[in-house]
């Protein structure tokens, strides 16, 4: 049975390379989207219409575990009033602290959780769980580290047991076979993910191109879910996804997105 629906937001996505926004199919850096608006504009955007919370990913930081993007994503934090998240190498206490002294309220790690647990460990009691989302990036039922580039032999559900045990609240969950392909999202992991786990805020990534999918995350119980493709490729509008927010939006209603 599905969990009671609580607060739920959709949260669109930014993911930024070469100072350009684009979008990766199956997290294949060789297979990407351009597309002409630069990542400031279209936070703005996402901004007038209506949403109050955005993802953003430094691709090259996930690949090469330095943070190219970083001055991208303290002017988006300096020109909106969104919360923003921020992931993509963050791998350091020391990138941690940048990015939230740059204003974004939280940060999304994988590898670091992964690889250097001990260090994850110390951030959590540093800045406090709620600033850290959890990547469970899962490919093939383990967990993917590196920008998706290496699969660990890490299993998700032991992985998430030890990371909840250690205070771990945020999770946000990829089937990376699923992202960019407009395919449907996984919804019976994450139903067996909540089930295991009630006490997490999940988060929903990759394949969700329909308002319905979205409609059944939400009554599944999920905290939100974050949109890419579907939003730059026109599969879905501003202003229908608007409504699953509890703010709405100053433009909802005649505002989509703007790329042309």
């Amino acid at each position: 049975m599905d969990n009671a629906p609580g607060k739920f937001e959709v949260i669109p996505a930014i993911d930024m390379m070469n100072g350009r926004c684009v979008r990766l199919r199956r997290g294949v850096f060789a297979d990407r989207s351009e597309y002409p608006d630069s990542p400031l504009e279209v936070a703005t955007a996402f901004e007038s219409a209506g949403f109050s919370r955005l993802h953003l990913v430094d691709l090259d930081g996930a690949r090469d575990g330095v943070n190219a993007q970083f001055s991208l994503v303290r002017d988006i934090c300096a020109a909106t009033k969104c919360r923003v998240d921020v992931g993509g190498g963050i791998r350091t206490l020391e990138q941690v602290k940048r990015y939230l002294d740059a204003g974004a309220e939280m940060v999304t790690v994988s590898t670091m959780a992964v690889r250097h647990e001990k260090r994850f460990t110390e951030g959590l009691g540093r800045f406090g769980p709620d600033r850290f989302i959890l990547a469970a990036d899962v490919k093939n039922g383990r967990v993917a580290v590196s920008g998706w580039k290496e699969e660990s032999e890490t299993d998700l559900f032991s992985f998430l047991e030890k990371m909840v045990a250690m205070g771990v609240r945020r999770v946000l969950c990829t089937d990376t076979d699923r992202d960019g392909m407009m395919c449907g999202p996984a919804l019976g992991l994450y139903r067996e993910i909540l089930h295991r786990f009630p006490r997490i805020h999940l988060l929903a990534s990759g394949g969700v191109h329909h308002l319905d999918q979205v409609a059944d995350l939400r009554r599944a119980g999920l905290s939100g879910v974050v949109v890419g493709r579907a939003l730059y490729e026109g599969a879905l509008w501003l202003d229908e996804l608007a409504v699953f927010n509890e703010s709405g939006g100053k433009d909802a209603g005649e505002t989509n997105y703007p790329m042309s």
